[in-house]
């Protein structure tokens, strides 16, 4: 819900079964965090078992279908997910797969639906099944698009790195045609940046209006990076942020963001305003919105000692038990990762900002400047 995101390379480096080695691993170093690593284990060995339900369904409907390309089909996931079962994905279809799997589990846990920049992380697999002859475009195409339509994760195309290098490639152009060939909403969001691929962003317009199916989204990277590097942050991790959201971002496993989730009613704040400027005998809207920022003061301090109450016990109440998996730090240090971020962005949202400025307004014209009514036709309306 606070929509952050893991980052997948550590799972395509080292698999189920790699997680459970990770974990045995660092409950022998960090002996008192049992009931951590327990959890941790008992989510894995769950996805194992999801994974393995597939396994036999796919060996049972192979014995009954007749139909030789179909059945080719079933043979071929039935490989793919015994292989991904405890082994580090090492194909296209693989990482395809295992990255499946791993989003139903971490959408059921807690909604998670945060995925990764898909044209670059998913690329070296393409690249190499491209020249080993065990995968064409129509087929990396399919592949992606059956991903897209498993679950609606968030995932970024193009970007720009460190070096000011623009990050577009062939798969970037295949995820869009991907996406173009089931025409259905899909969390799709291209990275704007003045080194682009200029053929790239007509492609992805093209798209936008010819679906009409807001898709995909466009970000600007000069905001995005120049904006968070203001936080003391360095060029490098600005630049690792990804979309993960309508409009959210977030850098892959070392940030713990609270982003949508907190929100301050300041049309409530001003209306606390108005009742204490009717108790006044000498009333302005100056008066009003001095009234207003105290109340506003007020309501910012409290939210956040609540948001550093929810911090405080993030982890008693819902620990992100899949999402940790992939999180720089969390496994190492038996930690839910709302305890062990590299990086806490909180953002509180003003909810009725422009019924306020509005008011305002219209208290200063209309009593102030036209003097069409008074201050107490105004609290009496």
């Amino acid at each position: 819900d606070a929509h952050f995101a893991c980052d997948y390379r550590i799972g395509f480096e080292l698999g189920f079964g790699g997680f459970l080695e990770k974990i045995n691993k660092y409950r022998g170093i960090n002996p008192d965090k049992k009931d951590f690593y327990d959890a941790e284990e008992r989510c894995v060995k769950a996805i194992q078992r999801f994974i393995q339900r597939h396994i036999d369904k796919a060996a049972q409907l192979i014995e009954s279908e007749t139909r030789p390309e179909i059945k080719e089909s079933l043979v071929k996931m039935k490989e793919v997910c015994e292989n991904i079962k405890e082994n580090p994905p090492k194909t296209f279809h693989e990482a395809c797969q295992w990255t499946a799997f791993f989003n139903c589990a971490s959408r059921i846990y807690t909604r998670d639906g945060a995925g990764f920049q898909i044209d670059v992380l998913l690329y070296p697999y393409y690249e190499r099944d491209i020249q080993a002859g065990i995968l064409d475009d129509e087929t990396a195409k399919f592949l992606i698009a059956n991903l897209l339509l498993i679950d609606p994760h968030y995932y970024q195309l193009s970007g720009v790195d460190e070096n000011d290098k623009d990050m577009t490639n062939h798969l970037s152009y295949l995820v869009l045609e991907a996406a173009d060939s089931i025409n259905i909403a899909c969390n799709l969001t291209v990275r704007m940046h003045e080194n682009c691929d200029r053929e790239f962003v007509r492609k992805a317009v093209y798209y936008l209006i010819k679906n009409k199916n807001a898709w995909p989204r466009f970000c600007n990277d000069k905001s995005l990076t120049d904006g968070y590097m203001r936080n003391g942050i360095d060029k490098k991790t600005a630049r690792e942020r990804i979309a993960v959201g309508c409009n959210w971002m977030c850098v892959p496993g070392k940030e713990f963001p609270m982003n949508d989730t907190v929100k301050i009613n300041i049309a409530k704040v001003m209306e606390e305003a108005l009742k204490d400027l009717r108790k006044e005998e000498r009333r302005s809207t100056k008066r009003l919105f001095e009234l207003y920022e105290a109340h506003l003061k007020k309501a910012i301090e409290v939210t956040a000692a609540g948001i550093n109450l929810h911090l405080d016990h993030q982890w008693e109440v819902t620990p992100e038990l899949i999402m940790n998996l992939m999180m720089k730090d969390s496994i190492e240090k038996g930690e839910d990762i709302s305890q062990c971020a590299e990086l806490f962005t909180v953002g509180i949202d003003g909810a009725g900002l422009a019924v306020v400025a509005d008011s305002f307004g219209a208290l200063e014209d209309r009593v102030e400047k036209e003097h069409l009514l008074s201050w107490d036709d105004m609290f009496e309306a």
